[in-house]
């Protein structure tokens, strides 16, 4: 109702303004009938709903990419107290047992217990201090190698290694992308009664970025694939598709005797 009667109020004024300009007109208008009034009203009519229309539709654009915008915020704001959390999230139950295993061998084999304290200080230094944005990726490698290190320690019949192939060159990636995925694999490949192993590559060709990870399944730990990497896996794929939107793909394999993970990103 407020818009018709916008509509009829303007139309009244531009009738008024006509008849009041028409002395000055330099061709005299001719004499307009009601039939042409009425006519004129409903063009006038139509023309103000058009840029009514149009108004409302800019009005709603703004409005849409205002609403993108603080999505979007709100989105990077969730992601960046996500990794602070990471971070700072060091496992009491993990320092609980490498610290007494260090105290156990610190007689009896006191340089495997001074290494196993350098690689702990090497991890922890780089989890709370060294952790910026971004970080190169040989940095990320070596601190998924001090935590194997650490648990190889503490695990009999533990085997893992680390391989880097591809082109040589130095990469930056962000922080704590990898490590959910190791984590897990450590955590599923534990067993008392047979050898476990967990192998972590990296291939970089050109422009893109292999990550794999294959850890032992004991024969009797069944797990589906989105239980066995449960912890973190949400939030790994929600930072990759926040970092790497359309350029990642990840496919996890639950296979008869080991457990994969591959991971491609475009750089």
């Amino acid at each position: 109702m407020l818009v018709l009667g916008l509509c009829v109020i303007s139309f009244i004024l531009l009738c008024v303004l006509d008849i009041i300009l028409e002395p000055y007109r330099l061709v005299p208008s001719a004499q307009e009938n009601k039939t042409e009034i009425l006519t004129g009203f409903f063009e006038f009519l139509i023309f103000f709903g058009i840029a009514m229309a149009a108004s409302s539709a800019l009005k709603l654009f703004q409005h849409w990419l205002q609403s993108l915008e603080q999505f979007y915020t709100m989105e990077m704001n969730n992601f960046n107290l996500e990794m602070n959390l990471l971070k700072n999230q060091v496992s009491p139950h993990f320092l609980f047992n490498i610290l007494n295993n260090v105290h156990i061998l610190i007689e009896e084999e006191p340089k495997t217990a001074s290494k196993m304290l350098m690689n702990l200080s090497d991890l922890l230094r780089y989890q709370i201090y060294d952790c910026e944005s971004s970080v190169f990726l040989s940095a990320d490698v070596t601190f998924l190698r001090d935590f194997l290190e650490l648990e190889a320690s503490r695990r009999d019949d533990f085997r893992f290694s680390i391989d880097h192939s591809g082109e040589n060159r130095e990469i930056e990636i962000p922080p704590f992308l990898f490590i959910p995925f190791v984590e897990n694999a450590v955590k599923h490949s534990y067993t008392n009664s047979e050898p476990s192993f967990v192998e972590v590559s990296f291939c970089l060709k050109k422009q893109e970025l292999e990550f794999t990870c294959v850890n032992s399944k004991p024969e009797m730990n069944e797990i589906c694939s989105d239980e066995h990497r449960g912890i973190g896996l949400e939030n790994i794929k929600r930072r990759l598709s926040l970092l790497y939107p359309g350029r990642h793909h990840l496919t996890i394999e639950n296979a008869e005797n080991c457990f994969s993970v591959l991971l491609l990103i475009q750089l």
